[in-house]
């Protein structure tokens, strides 16, 4: 058994795959199973999967029957990875080469590490916008409080791309998305946990690069809805939050940390009021701004 799966799932990836499986299949950490779960791709995405599975054993290659959508297919092949450490990899994102090398290391070097990440690299697929890069924040601190807020607002959601304990992805993702089974900020509320526990470990020696693609004018949510994934959101990181042992102070300084952190990652209370006037105003299928 390999000590590292990475989980790629796709659909109609055809255009980056072949990029993204070559960073893989060259990754100069070599202990590693590659599952492909492909969700019944109508282009050249099973040609692509099935010639890298043929010439690397380490490759595996699955094609759903049907179209399960985007988020079954993700935990699909989340569910089938039988490693202790797990990475989901996109099919148009990629690593440095010693991406997951750098990442084991930090598990080795930090027993209560859960998961591992690196700085991020944004960059946009019709280079429409320059590359961003976003370093690691600066998360030291005498108190611990102090430490979480840091993390909590100074972290790149892309972490959650990083290398996980298998065992504590699959109890934080099914928590999670049993809590709020919405796509939207599901994977801050999947980190969340780790947050409060520090245990996520990082390194400036390697790097993530994630590509976003144009997306067209989309419609947020009705205000009742938006209000419900705030509620739904909020209660899970409060019962999260009393499950830890914290001093009165910390508990008072939690309260107000996690009211802004649902506001940042979900919906805040002014962005669901201006969403509000404007369904008064153009109704409920005006798009978002």
């Amino acid at each position: 058994m390999a000590t590292v799966t990475v989980g790629v799932p796709v659909y109609n990836g055809a255009h980056h795959l072949e990029r993204c499986l070559e960073c893989l299949r060259t990754q100069t950490f070599k202990d590693i199973e590659v599952l492909i779960y492909d969700n019944a791709s109508t282009d050249e995405t099973p040609t692509i999967a099935a010639r890298f599975a043929k010439a690397d054993p380490r490759f595996k290659y699955y094609r759903q029957s049907e179209n399960r959508g985007v988020a079954a297919n993700f935990i699909d092949v989340m569910e089938a990875a039988k490693s202790d450490y797990f990475l989901w990899r996109a099919d148009d994102d990629f690593s440095e080469p010693n991406f997951i090398e750098e990442l084991y290391r930090l598990f080795q070097e930090n027993p209560h590490t859960r998961l591992a990440a690196a700085p991020i690299w944004n960059i946009a697929e019709d280079n429409s916008v320059p590359p961003r890069f976003f370093p690691l924040p600066e998360r030291g601190g005498k108190d611990r409080l102090t430490r979480i807020r840091k993390t909590i607002f100074g972290l790149h959601v892309s972490w959650f791309y990083g290398l996980w304990h298998t065992d504590t992805l699959r109890r934080e993702f099914h928590g999670a998305w049993n809590a709020y089974p919405h796509a939207w900020a599901a994977d801050h509320l999947t980190l969340f946990p780790l947050i409060l526990d520090e245990a996520i470990s990082t390194t400036d020696k390697t790097s993530f690069t994630q590509m976003t693609r144009y997306r067209p004018v989309r419609t947020r949510p009705a205000v009742r809805d938006m209000i419900e994934l705030r509620r739904s959101y909020l209660r899970r990181c409060r019962a999260l939050a009393a499950e830890r042992n914290w001093t009165a102070l910390e508990r008072v300084r939690l309260y107000f940390l996690i009211r802004r952190h649902v506001s940042d990652r979900c919906y805040g209370l002014r962005k669901i009021a201006r969403r509000y006037l404007r369904e008064l105003a153009f109704g409920p299928s005006h798009p978002a701004s």
